[in-house]
């Protein structure tokens, strides 16, 4: 019978470890622990006769708990390395009072005849292994991929009273905070009037005043210049782009907040706090958004854009077309995670309805049609 001495953890925190292995698993082919045998052992005792196992649970019960102990769960790591990984496993941080409990059960266990451990003692999680007959060039390859880097970055801590005991857990919830603020800060980005502000600050003029009264970058093309329009463009296209990044440095790449964030980012450029609530369509915040979300079905559709375009010189046509083809591309392309598909239809269908004007004119054979060059 094989015997080891462990911790068990509390259900919130194979929750946090279970959505973290989750988002691993299609990464790399390993033999993935199952979240409920997660625990932080402290002695591996090896085989032991089952006609001593009395002897053994009266050694472990004369083992006093140091008392509280603070354990924190904060980073992830592959042993040896990423380039030949073996073990892929998460450092544990108990400090003097979880060593302590270490030894004391070294000492207790020792006295039967159990061999003394004389590494360091070094507690962790051990996540997954890597299979029998997987290439460790594969693997190794897989390893690297950043999300394999750090546990997720809210604080983890377990607190343990007395002998073996769990008494409460805490930072439970910072997740949902950084998730709220990940949101909040993406419609700022968002509402941050690009195409405003160059118009204003180049002309003094008010670019709702002219054309279609729309901030973005079409309307900034026609009523002002290439110069402006090409700014207004990709300037609207990096605070999407950056709003997702942020998201996914704060979130440990979460797809449930990346996505959100891409949402709020089209909403603060359609409905900018800074001008009222009155802004633009959010078709180039659109694109920067899911050009990290979702690069290759973005690539598709923005082909499909350019092509529409150059059949009809209506900007609005390929805008409409791009972004009703959107989800399918995602899903045909990727099939992600539910956050991001159900992400992907709602700005794709937010697109379409912010152009129900632009249809409306088209219809009446009114809308404006597209050239580079100010007229």
């Amino acid at each position: 019978m094989r015997l080891f001495t462990a911790i068990d953890l509390p259900v919130e925190m194979l929750e946090k470890l279970g959505g973290f292995l989750a988002r691993l698993r299609p990464l790399a082919k390993l033999r993935w622990t199952q979240v409920e045998n997660l625990h932080i052992t402290t002695k591996f005792i090896g085989e032991w006769p089952e006609a001593r196992m009395e002897e053994m649970k009266t050694a472990l019960g004369s083992v006093t708990g140091p008392g509280r102990i603070d354990i924190a769960v904060r980073s992830a790591g592959w042993f040896p390395d990423d380039r030949r990984p073996h073990t892929f496993w998460a450092g544990v941080e108990g400090g003097e009072a979880l060593a302590a409990l270490a030894r004391a059960t070294e000492r207790a266990v020792g006295k039967l005849g159990v061999p003394v451990e004389t590494r360091v003692y070094s507690p962790h999680l051990t996540l997954a292994r890597v299979k029998d007959k997987v290439r460790i060039d594969d693997v190794a390859a897989s390893a690297r991929h950043p999300r394999f880097r750090d546990l997720p970055g809210d604080c983890i801590l377990l607190v343990f009273i007395g002998q073996w005991k769990i008494f409460q857990t805490c930072g439970v919830s910072s997740q949902l905070m950084t998730g709220l603020l990940v949101i909040v800060i993406a419609y700022l980005i968002g509402g941050i009037p690009f195409g405003y502000l160059l118009v204003r600050l180049t002309t003094g003029k008010d670019v709702r005043s002219s054309g279609s009264g729309n901030i973005g970058a079409t309307n900034v093309l026609r009523t002002t210049g290439r110069a402006a329009g090409l700014a207004t463009l990709l300037l609207d296209v990096a605070k999407g782009f950056f709003a997702v990044w942020l998201a996914a440095k704060m979130t440990d790449a979460d797809p449930l907040w990346m996505s959100l964030a891409a949402l709020a980012v089209m909403a603060g450029h359609a409905f900018p706090v800074f001008l009222k609530f009155q802004g633009g369509k959010a078709v180039a915040s659109f694109i920067g958004a899911f050009l990290y979300l979702t690069p290759l079905p973005l690539a598709a559709v923005l082909v499909l854009f350019v092509i529409t375009v150059a059949a009809t010189r209506a900007i609005s046509v390929g805008s409409i077309m791009a972004a009703g083809t959107f989800p399918l591309g995602v899903w045909l392309i990727l099939h992600p995670p539910a956050p991001v598909l159900i992400a992907s239809l709602i700005a794709g269908a937010f697109i379409v309805y912010r152009h129900k004007s632009n249809m409306e004119r088209l219809h009446a054979g009114t809308e404006n049609r597209f050239t580079w060059f100010k007229k």
